[in-house]
């Protein structure tokens, strides 16, 4: 990429920055829809019912959002999600 598009204000105003600002909408609306639908979901659940001991990442931020009263908002809940879903696959060969 060139030097001059590390700044953003100048990369915000190229084709290049407006395609990346629109996939990065996509990517959070999308997330924010399965936050919203699996704290929907796991609101009808009872975690301590659950047989299985592996939570999904996401069930078990919202477990311990719910656990502390919920002091994570869903920006917070996907901000972390996608932080979890980056590591992982920068890990991958």
């Amino acid at each position: 990429m060139s030097p001059w598009l590390w700044s953003d204000v100048i990369f915000s105003r190229t084709s290049i920055g407006a395609r990346y600002e629109k996939s990065l909408k996509v990517a959070h609306t999308f997330t924010d829809r399965v936050v919203k639908w699996q704290r929907e979901k796991s609101s009808m659940m009872d975690f301590n019912a659950v047989k299985s001991k592996r939570l999904a990442f996401l069930d078990r931020m919202l477990k311990a959002s719910d656990e502390a009263g919920g002091t994570l908002s869903d920006k917070d809940i996907r901000d972390e999600v996608r932080l979890q879903f980056q590591t992982l696959t920068n890990l991958r060969p």
